[in-house]
């Protein structure tokens, strides 16, 4: 066995080697690598050149720490050692934008797993940036951490902004953004309570702003939402509620027009949203107990569980998908309703803000699985699995089916209709 083994770490190693250059050529393609240095003040950049030899890309602003202290301002160059700076921040191969691990551009790791914004204490006193209008991109991470700068604008030429550019920003309470905007990920500015102000120019061709709320024109598609807001009332005319639109904010109240038609995957997601309000003229969304469902396929839209973490599915919930949203709390314990006849990839999993610790099924027949994955749980397991005596071996034979039995925490029969006795907190 040790022998295999070490055959299979070899083979892993070689295929570490080979890998190595193709990512690197994927990150600096057209781009000469570690070319300008040019230091300024307490800071010294570093930056790769063109092919042509006339723009550079800064990825990494060294601080030197005998100095820095005295530094209030960054202004970034427009040009190092005759170079136009057209780009900015950490070097990743773009093949590997959902890496664990980045850099912000002074060098300090950024990991959203663990809570690690690129604070660095170094630049306690740095309380504004300028960046060149040459700019036309930004990398992920780049000004992640930067605690008290309170205004940042993005020059015009920037079409993208990318999750956590502006992860753990804790003063930043406005940001300009570019005219040139295509492109925006909520997660850009997670970690960022204070923001209370965006502005974009009316000419941008792709989105709007109304009321604190970023709009895509063509499709009246909700992007993002400001941080700071605690009450959202969703703008009238909004027809889609974009992914993760309110998952990096501090919103306590969201109130949901009946225009909106859609919602995207995680869309609501927030352990701080405390209240949802529903138009009563809405043709699309309907709550019912602790649920939001879609009234066209009766999806589970929003799980919303109590204080305790108690969440029951509604009876008018048949379909729990694959993008359901879970708002104001961790669910430790699931009631799944006979109603419920079918699940999409991961729909069984709303303790992604917690451990499940109980799941009780009340149908006599296990619901059907639309879409498995050979690697993921289509059931839920690492908990206590409840289910009725007369469908104990259908659902038994639907855990193995899955290969989630042997996963399983322990396994009980109850009466449903004692339920409240089981599950009693």
């Amino acid at each position: 066995m040790k022998k295999g083994y070490l055959l299979i770490a070899a083979l892993a190693l070689v295929l570490m080697m080979f890998q190595v250059p193709e990512a690197k050529a994927a990150t600096l393609w057209n781009w000469d690598e570690d070319d300008v240095v040019v230091t300024q003040g307490p800071y010294t950049y570093h930056a790769y050149t063109s092919a042509n030899d006339k723009k550079c890309w800064i990825y990494w602003i060294e601080i030197d720490p005998s100095k820095v202290h005295k530094a209030t301002k960054l202004s970034i160059p427009s040009k190092l050692k005759g170079r136009t700076v057209t780009r900015i921040g950490y070097d990743f191969p773009e093949e590997e934008e959902d890496a664990e691990f980045y850099s912000n551009i002074f060098g300090v790791v950024v990991e959203e797993a663990h809570d690690c914004d690129g604070y660095s204490g170094l630049l306690k006193n740095l309380k504004e940036i300028t960046i060149p209008k040459t700019v036309n991109r930004i990398e992920p991470t780049c000004f992640s951490g930067v605690d008290y700068v309170k205004t940042i604008k993005i020059p015009a030429k920037v079409k993208k902004i990318f999750g956590e550019t502006f992860y753990g920003c804790d003063n930043l309470e406005k940001i300009v953004l570019p005219k040139k905007l295509e492109s925006l990920v909520p997660a850009a500015f997670q970690d960022c309570p204070k923001l209370k102000k965006m502005e974009l120019s009316s000419k941008n061709k792709t989105y709007r702003v109304k009321n604190g709320v970023l709009i895509e024109k063509e499709t009246d598609k909700a992007i993002w939402v400001l941080s700071s807001k605690k009450k959202v009332s969703l703008p009238k005319g909004v027809k889609i509620l974009g992914d993760q639109v309110l998952a990096y904010g501090n919103a306590r109240k969201v109130v949901i027009p009946a225009s909106v038609q859609e919602v995207g995957a995680q869309a609501l997601e927030n352990q701080g949203i405390k209240k949802i309000s529903i138009d009563p003229s809405s043709k699309y969304l309907a709550r019912d107990g602790q649920c939001i469902y879609s009234k066209a396929d009766q999806s589970l839209v929003v799980a919303m569980p109590d204080a305790k973490g108690y969440f029951r599915i509604s009876d008018k919930v048949a379909l729990l998908p694959e993008n359901s949203s879970v708002a104001g709390g961790k669910v430790k314990v699931m009631v799944v309703s006979a109603s419920v006849k079918g699940v999409g990839l991961g729909g069984f999993h709303l303790n992604r803000l917690g451990v499940m610790e109980k799941v009780y099924f009340l149908g006599t027949e296990p619901p059907k699985i639309l879409e498995s994955l050979d690697y993921y749980a289509a059931l839920p397991i690492f908990t206590d699995v409840y289910v009725p005596e007369e469908a104990d071996a259908a659902y038994k034979a639907w855990y193995e089916q899955y290969d989630c039995f042997n996963y399983v925490d322990s396994w009980n029969i109850f009466k449903p209709n004692d339920l409240n006795k089981y599950t009693k907190k």
